[in-house]
């Protein structure tokens, strides 16, 4: 567990912007306010320095990336393989847990839900979509 007294924005780092302030949101999480926003479908790396919790156990320095992207996917294309299913082609990655999730996808002209949504392995923007043959 941390504590407020121990956490500083100079303990943490993110290239290219300003952390402006830190605040502890519980006794394991961080908040962290940046003097500019972040810029859509960039990548980032935050670096943080080396902690004390309450019990004086240490948590070495580290850092971890992560993705920030607040533009949807735009369908670039459809490809039909069969009159039973087809690909729908992303300009961009796409979440596993949303691709593949039927609800998500239905086909008008009474066609209906599809049989079981798969990214594929070698291209995770482009799912194929397959539906049972009315």
């Amino acid at each position: 567990m941390l504590e407020s007294s121990t956490v500083e924005a100079a303990d943490f780092s993110l290239p290219e912007l300003t952390i402006s302030s830190v605040a502890l949101i519980d006794n394991e999480t961080v908040g962290i306010k940046l003097s500019s926003d972040l810029v859509s479908e960039t990548s980032y790396e935050i670096s943080f320095s080396t902690f004390d919790d309450c019990s004086g156990n240490t948590i070495e320095a580290g850092s971890t990336s992560f993705y920030y992207d607040v533009t949807a996917p735009t369908l670039q294309k459809l490809i039909v393989i069969d009159n039973q299913s087809f690909f729908l082609v992303f300009n961009e990655p796409l979440r596993e847990s949303v691709a593949e999730n039927e609800d998500n996808f239905s086909l008008d002209q009474g066609i209906g839900e599809p049989r079981t949504n798969a990214l594929q392995d070698s291209a995770s923007n482009r799912l194929l979509v397959p539906f049972d043959a009315s």
